[in-house]
């Protein structure tokens, strides 16, 4: 037998095989001749190829290793999320946070089923800071015991975990 695929009437120019993979959207038939010069064209057949999916990737490329920064990408059906290349094991939600440095691609699959993949995203995670308490460990009402820390490039000092305004310096 021989096979002339045609979209929406018109002959595929090299479509000649048995079966035909189709790329774009229109009506679609097959003449199929048999051995002995019969000739028969199928019924038409709607196809609607739908555009693959193309996720792009939002978030800081620059953080640090804790608590790491969060990557996310559009709404889809499903995700897969990569680092260097290589998929991450449980990492199939729509954010992901980075811990590690690299370079991140998320693989999406929408509701058609059609799958993409993002550009690359590069992140940078810088170490965070270990700052040390030093000072006396009791005090007079006044004028207190004085705290100090290590130098580093800004300081927020806490009590009990609330903020203390305005205490920015490397010492209170």
């Amino acid at each position: 037998a021989t096979y002339q695929w045609i979209k929406d009437g018109i002959d595929i120019t090299g479509a000649t095989a048995q079966s035909f993979w189709a790329s774009v959207s229109g009506i679609y038939q097959v003449r199929v001749t048999d051995g002995v010069s019969c000739t028969w064209t199928s019924d038409a057949k709607a196809v609607a190829i739908q555009p693959l999916p193309t996720p792009t990737v939002t978030g800081a490329s620059v953080g640090c290793l804790s608590p790491g920064v969060t990557l996310s990408t559009q709404s889809y059906s499903a995700y897969q999320w990569y680092k260097d290349a290589v998929a991450i094991a449980g990492a199939t939600l729509q954010s992901y946070t980075a811990t590690q440095a690299g370079s991140y691609t998320v693989k999406v699959t929408d509701s058609y089923g059609c799958q993409g993949t993002s550009p690359a995203t590069g992140v940078t995670l810088n170490t965070n800071p270990l700052p040390v308490v030093s000072g006396a460990s009791s005090g007079c009402a006044s004028p207190g015991a004085v705290l100090s820390t290590t130098t580093f490039s800004g300081y927020q000092w806490y009590r009990d975990g609330v903020l203390l305004a305005g205490a920015t310096g490397p010492t209170y």
